[in-house]
């Protein structure tokens, strides 16, 4: 317990004199305000490297959930976490830590705070969205959420990609003054980390937070063999949990959802008398070498690390300087999971890489998801739909479905995909006796199929119209038997233009009547 203690004093200090030492314009969010509490497990979101709250700490923030489930009521599954960068610099190992040591923060600029954005918030729409251009510039997602005038157009953050039902972003750097000063042993890297942080709503998915982490060199160095990690200290149970009981644990293999198996691979914590539900941590998306080319994903994190607070690093403890620290994010080494009898102050890490260099100007982006569940069966599911989640929809933007140019957007989910409205103002969508209109898909790129059922034979004359009324295809004019009559349209116009993305009108008439379906184009 001593060696927790001593710890946790040190991270104390660190908040406390930071806040003290630095201009009174100091961004630091310490005060538990930024919570994603959107889902059933709550997360306290800081911009100084901290994941959680540390409860039982006397901060401002230690009451603030820290990974608490079921909602408000429930116990804490986290004192601490964070992100690790570790890489080769001029021959040394440097590394960059959330936590323990707090050397990832925002800058002294008063807009590096951490910004907020859910479904309501304007500017936010990202593709599919038929609203992805949010200023009508003819870019999308050029404003991210971060105060500034990004794009130069006299508007601020009014075009940024915001994911799922609530979306925190913060920017940190690893060289800080305050950091340096309080740590005289960090050695910066040089790096500029944007700190992504995602919640749904939907019960499938709300006991879990996603997180995307976008490392850009901003040095003047070139690192090598860089590994990524995160840390977890997992104390279970109300504020604060017994650090003492903690068991260690990790799972790598094929998970079933819905019918498709799911390669997942996580390290987590639970409370060794079997209460409080189980906590845990998977990488879920990173880019392989080379760096800086959109090159295929690897999901395959190659170190589990289970940390007794109570050892030396060679004895399988914290490590105390950056050259353990690297040694244990690049060791290629699968810790066994901790018995009950064995149950200690435990904390874990998992880290994956290596890649081979990072030249100035050039950044990865880094997925992972912090996640929990009730018991094994719970969590590993949850896992795989955080893994399907972060995988998202792919879409053939340009019209040629057969060249494999598809346009990946991840973090996306089957909800977050708009579908067309069928209770336009646009027209009276009534239906007609013995006739049925159906279109699928809708949205679509880049064709959608239209389907026409008769109960007779009728005069039939089906167009598409925009919202101005006008007239872009015609797809069907004359007499059609009874039955079923198909028709694809790919949304062009009656001269061959490519229309734009938006929503159009297929407008039905026959012998009996008229109606009217909406449909939506997505490019």
């Amino acid at each position: 317990m001593a060696i927790k203690l001593r710890i946790m004093i040190l991270t104390l200090m660190v908040v406390s004199t930071a806040t003290a030492a630095e201009a009174p314009d100091k961004t630091l969010i310490d005060d538990g305000s930024m919570v994603h509490d959107v889902g059933s497990m709550h997360l306290n979101i800081t911009n100084f490297g901290l994941i959680g709250s540390m409860p039982g700490a006397p901060t401002p923030m230690a009451g603030a959930p820290s990974a608490r489930w079921p909602g408000v009521i429930g116990v804490n599954h986290l004192f601490s976490g964070g992100l690790m960068i570790g890489a080769i610099v001029n021959g040394m190992p440097h590394v960059s830590t959330g936590q323990y040591e707090m050397e990832l923060r925002a800058s002294d600029d008063v807009l590096d705070v951490i910004y907020e954005a859910d479904a309501a918030t304007v500017g936010g729409q990202r593709y599919p969205s038929l609203d992805a251009d949010d200023d009508g510039d003819g870019l999308e997602d050029e404003d991210a959420l971060n105060g500034v005038d990004d794009d130069g157009d006299g508007l601020v953050d009014e075009d940024f990609a915001r994911v799922s039902d609530q979306y925190l972003r913060c920017v940190l750097r690893d060289d800080d003054p305050a950091a340096s000063s309080i740590y005289p042993d960090h050695s910066p890297i040089g790096l500029d980390i944007i700190q992504e942080s995602f919640q749904w709503a939907e019960e499938a998915v709300g006991g879990g937070v996603g997180f995307r982490y976008t490392v850009r060199n901003d040095g003047v160095h070139t690192p090598e063999n860089i590994h990524f990690g995160f840390f977890m200290d997992a104390d279970i149970g109300d504020a604060p949990g017994d650090p003492a009981n903690d068991m260690g644990f990790s799972f790598a293999g094929l998970v079933d959802l819905d019918g498709e198996s799911i390669d997942v691979q996580l390290v987590g914590m639970k409370d060794s008398v079997g209460t409080g539900g189980l906590i845990a941590v998977l990488i879920l998306d990173h880019p392989t070498d080379p760096v800086g080319v959109d090159a295929p994903a690897s999901v395959s994190p190659h170190a589990v690390r289970i940390i007794s607070g109570q050892s030396s690093y060679d004895n399988g403890g914290d490590p105390t300087n950056d050259a353990e620290r690297y040694d244990m994010l690049s060791s290629f080494r699968w810790d066994p999971d901790t018995i009950p009898d064995q149950a200690n102050d435990f904390r874990a890490v998992l880290s994956t890489g290596r890649f081979a260099s990072l030249a100035p100007g050039q950044e990865i982006t880094f997925d992972l998801a912090m996640i929990v569940g009730a018991d094994m069966n719970d969590l590993l599911r949850l896992a795989a739909e955080m893994i399907v989640t972060q995988r998202g929809q792919a879409f053939d933007r340009d019209g040629e479905p057969t060249n494999g140019e598809e346009f990946v957007v991840h973090w996306l989910r089957d909800g977050d995909v708009p579908v067309a409205n069928e209770d336009s103002d646009e027209d009276d969508l009534q239906t007609l006796p013995g006739i049925v209109l159906s279109v699928s898909p809708n949205p679509f790129n880049p064709t959608t199929k239209l389907t026409l059922n008769l109960d007779r034979p009728s005069s039939v004359s089906l167009r598409v119209h925009d919202l101005a009324g006008r007239v872009v295809a015609r797809l069907i004019s004359g007499n059609r038997s009874a039955g079923t009559h198909h028709v694809e349209w790919n949304g062009t116009s009656i001269d061959g233009r490519a229309l734009s993305s938006g929503r159009y009108l297929a407008v039905l008439e026959t012998d009996t009547g008229r109606m009217v379906r909406p449909l939506s184009l997505i490019r």
